[in-house]
């Protein structure tokens, strides 16, 4: 490979020049991230709070016994996960079956949970039909259902994603269709996202979570038209978080590819660093 060489008192000019550059990119980008830090604290303390002890600071309280949740309203009731509503893992989806679009019914992988957003996206990557979803013996599981990552790193990545139309899911993850009877979906996805995941994951090299150990998780719940003014009051409170959130890391990737393209810039001569500085 040949590569360009200036003149050495030329290199340290724009050694010189982008170490200062870089430098003052480099401190930005750890201002931004702490920000967003600070941002999602601040955003997961709100939904705690929410969650765990309602939105009527004037409610009785009593101790849960749990030590996550707390003291929660002494109207509310503790149910397990396993008795207010279903759920089970995805299906194995043979390479064949991938990358055909428009058919019935979205087909997500542990890829598809992104990152930042609550609901799944109407349209996804790979889909499937009925016939085919039953040849898997693919569970389509509910508009409504949380589903979230079962097994590998992904699992510790804390991402829950709510489907907004129905769908399978692969076999890295699973889906909990919550009883509307009992538990609204949305307050659902909230509390989901609550759970000490950490603590709940099957030891050894490759993180995994059982259906036991998901199924016996107690989350607080009270009657549904207060979870309900929960999640709007939620979705109210971490709006212009979010916005934040979204802002930051958009500015924080824009830095990165601006010290990138300065660098390269500087070591082919597409930049003069001597003007630069001036």
């Amino acid at each position: 490979m040949r590569f360009p060489f200036p003149p050495p008192e030329e290199q340290r000019a724009i050694a010189s020049f982008l170490d200062r550059k870089s430098s003052a990119i480099d401190e930005l980008i750890k201002k931004k991230e702490r920000l967003v830090e600070l941002l999602q604290e601040k955003r997961q303390a709100l939904v705690i709070q929410a969650v765990t002890k309602g939105i009527d600071q004037n409610a009785p309280m009593k101790d849960s016994g749990v030590d996550w949740i707390g003291a929660i309203p002494r109207h509310w009731r503790l149910l397990p996960v396993k008795r207010i509503g279903w759920f089970t893992g995805g299906a194995g989806f043979p390479d064949e079956e991938q990358g055909r679009l428009s058919l019935d019914l979205p087909f997500y992988k542990v890829k598809d949970l992104g990152s930042g957003a609550i609901d799944f996206p109407e349209s996804a990557d790979n889909t499937i039909d009925k016939q085919t979803a039953r040849r898997l013996h693919a569970t389509i599981f509910p508009a409504g259902s949380i589903v979230f990552a079962k097994i590998g790193a992904a699992l510790l990545l804390r991402r829950f994603r709510m489907l907004k139309v129905p769908a399978c899911i692969d076999n890295n993850m699973m889906g909990w269709v919550p009883d509307e009877r009992l538990v609204d979906p949305c307050y659902a996805h909230l509390a989901t996202a609550l759970l000490p995941f950490d603590l709940l994951v099957n030891p050894g090299t490759v993180p995994s979570l059982s259906g036991a150990s998901f199924g016996a998780q107690l989350i607080p719940v009270p009657e549904l038209n207060e979870q309900r003014r929960i999640c709007e009051h939620v979705t109210a409170a971490t709006l212009e978080a979010d916005k934040l959130i979204a802002l930051n890391q958009e500015v924080v990737t824009r830095l990165r590819e601006y010290r990138q393209t300065l660098i390269s810039a500087a070591v082919t001569g597409q930049l003069d660093p001597s003007k630069e500085a001036a």
